[in-house]
């Protein structure tokens, strides 16, 4: 039989040792005691278990987080550059399905081949080159045209990204996709109605198309001079803003700030209140030459 014990030295080290006893002549009581020291092999194995057991923990947080990502209604993925080549680290079940491929391909396969194999050919410099701002330690937002076999339409895909460096100092990418094709189709229906207004009512002077919840200027077309600037505001409020700029009499800032603002026309929504009409004064072309506008807001959640 075998056994370990330590030793103590005067200098307060400890070391492992393995004792073995083996009977020599049972009759005789003879026994062979064979000391060794085993101090490295018994450290060795102690980090070998610590290392197993600390995989195994982090194994068990990534099946856990994987587990809440793919509950989450949008592809999200984490990217490493190693060697050059983005690696995927961790990704989601929506984007699994999003690029027609498994979570054990991507993560031991190419990104770039397999994530980015489908891209438009028009959007695949620009994709890439997205991926680069990212880890140049920065941001990037990106929209691209994507599809799953050669066989089916393209889909817009909207990604959104941010890099952040861990302890270590090593650049991850955190990358949210989602599919844009909706908003694309909405955008191209808003198109469509932009051209027939304007062939069918002359006098239209502008059209915009608001989210108002998350303030923001989805499109904008303009026909009249003075107005040119507000097309080019990226916020519901910021559009709101500049077209009071525009209103030279204080009663009619006052009804367009009680009527057409991003918190009155959130306020009549509800109340179920679906449409708001005002007329104001605006000028057109000669800042001084003042016309009469209707304006008419229909609203819509999506």
């Amino acid at each position: 039989f075998s056994f370990t014990f330590r030793t103590y030295g005067p200098d307060g080290s400890v070391r492992r040792k393995k004792a073995q006893y083996c009977w020599l002549d049972s009759t005789k009581s003879e026994i062979l005691v064979m000391q060794s020291d085993v101090t490295e092999v018994y450290e060795l194995e102690q980090s070998r278990h610590r290392r197993e057991a600390a995989a195994e923990q982090a194994a068990q947080q990534l099946r856990s987080l994987e587990t809440t990502l793919d509950s989450i209604p949008a592809g999200l993925a984490v990217y490493e550059r190693k060697n050059g080549r983005t690696v995927t680290l961790i990704i989601n079940e929506f984007l699994c399905r999003l690029v027609h491929s498994t979570r054990a391909d991507i993560l031991n396969g190419d990104f770039d081949g397999i994530v980015h194999a489908g891209v438009h050919p028009d959007d695949v410099a620009y994709t890439l080159s997205s991926m680069d701002r990212l880890f140049s330690g920065g941001s990037a937002s990106f929209t691209y045209r994507t599809r799953l076999s050669d066989t089916e339409e393209y889909l817009w895909i909207s990604a959104v990204g941010r890099a952040i460096a861990d302890e270590n100092g090593t650049l991850r990418a955190y990358v949210l996709y989602r599919d844009a094709t909706e908003q694309k189709l909405r955008e191209a229906e808003f198109d469509r109605k932009i051209r027939e207004l304007s062939a069918v009512n002359p006098n239209t002077v502008a059209l915009f198309h608001l989210n108002l919840s998350r303030d923001r200027l989805l499109q904008g077309q303009v026909f009249w001079p003075c107005g040119e600037a507000l097309a080019s505001e990226a916020t519901a409020d910021g559009l709101f803003a500049r077209a009071g700029e525009l209103l030279k009499s204080a009663q009619d800032r006052v009804r367009f700030s009680a009527r057409i603002s991003r918190e009155a026309l959130l306020a009549a929504y509800g109340r179920g209140e679906l449409t708001q009409t005002v007329e104001l004064r605006l000028p057109h072309g000669d800042p001084r030459e003042l016309r009469w506008v209707t304006i008419y807001v229909t609203l819509a959640k999506n």
